[in-house]
């Protein structure tokens, strides 16, 4: 087996979309089915140059240049939602259990008593009943009683955002007409929320925040020592799987049309760079894991099946899932998320 030693592999995949250059070197490895970290093979290694080659939009496959982007994780926050097992749980098999599982939103985990679950007002990625809109609106105007800074700038950019929030003449068509416009109205609202974290959704979002700038994910992971950077790709058509202003706009003139406010620039946080991918981080679009401690990177697994090429990366690899909701009981989330064809998200239940 060659080993073919350390090479910049995030640095390559900034220079792919025109973002800060990271100076971290790292080995290339991946994870073997007997769950432990080897290097490539010379096949393997192939492999995945020609899939950098593809997300670096220089090898054509057809299909339009996904969107790569950067997650910071801290291995105590991976073990809490992916494994029972606690900390005795090996580096090897969490990596591993986060290439069958992905990485899935706040909303999905942390139920263990009827008092938590009561909590959970948005009760399904699939809701969008009159009920959770009202929510969204009471959510909103809570928002703009806090004295944060980064909420009196968003007010001076939005005044008309804020007007309508901040009356109660409005709440009765927000709610008709989010719950008439489905699922993509009520999320460009919810990434409002999500944005605003403590005071917007808290621990109950069923987003999941990347970023397109792999020094933005770097500060969010933490000082536990034991951090990961996640490489996600989100595919074509963006708006499909991630909730982003800068890819929302087209939805606006739709929102305007029923009377409905929008707001100028990336949320609260424009400098953040965010995409919130919906429901989850699906192990299919992982590329790989950033192990910051030791400066390794591993390359998804799956990758490397003989039912995936390189070009595959763009649009989601293939794995097998055949016994997902069973396998969700071993860890301690109490849903999973799917994507249907239709383009609408819908909640997975544990067998």
């Amino acid at each position: 087996m060659l080993n073919h030693g350390v090479i910049n592999v995030l640095s390559s995949m900034n220079r792919v979309h025109n973002l800060y250059s990271v100076q971290k070197e790292c080995q290339v490895q991946t994870i073997q089915e007997s769950t432990f970290f080897e290097d490539l093979t010379d096949n393997q290694y192939q492999k995945y140059r020609q899939t950098l080659d593809v997300l670096a939009g220089r090898t054509f496959c057809f299909r339009r240049r996904p969107i790569v982007t950067y997650r910071g994780v801290s291995r105590e926050h991976l073990i809490e939602k992916l494994s029972k097992q606690g900390s005795d749980l090996s580096e090897e098999k969490l990596l591993s259990l986060l290439f069958y599982f992905g990485d899935k939103a706040k909303h999905h985990y942390k139920f263990d008593d009827v008092e938590a679950k009561s909590l959970r007002w948005l009760s399904r990625i699939e809701d969008t009943s009159t009920v959770t809109c009202a929510k969204i609106y009471n959510k909103i105007r809570n928002v703009f009683k806090n004295k944060r800074r980064e909420i009196a700038r968003f007010i001076d950019r939005n005044p008309y955002f804020y007007e309508f929030f901040n009356s109660s003449e409005h709440r009765d068509n927000f709610i008709s007409a989010v719950s008439s416009l489905g699922q993509d109205a009520r999320d460009y609202y919810l990434y409002f929320l999500h944005s605003a974290d403590n005071i917007g959704l808290g621990d109950k979002s069923f987003l999941v925040s990347t970023s397109s700038d792999y020094d933005t994910a770097q500060r969010f992971v933490g000082d536990s020592g034991n951090d990961y950077i996640i490489c996600y790709v989100i595919p074509s058509p963006i708006v499909k799987y991630a909730v982003t202003y800068r890819r929302m706009e087209k939805l606006e003139n739709s929102l305007m049309l029923q009377g409905l406010p929008t707001y100028k620039g990336d949320a609260l946080y424009p400098n953040q760079k965010e995409f919130c991918v919906r429901g989850a981080l699906f192990a299919s679009h992982i590329f790989g894991v950033q192990v910051l401690d030791s400066s390794r990177f591993v390359v998804n697994p799956h990758l490397f099946d003989d039912n995936n090429t390189a070009c595959d990366m763009l649009h989601g690899l293939k794995l097998d899932q055949s016994d997902f909701e069973e396998r969700l009981n071993v860890t301690n989330y109490y849903r999973g998320v799917g994507v249907v064809f239709d383009g609408n998200f819908v909640t997975v239940d544990r067998a």
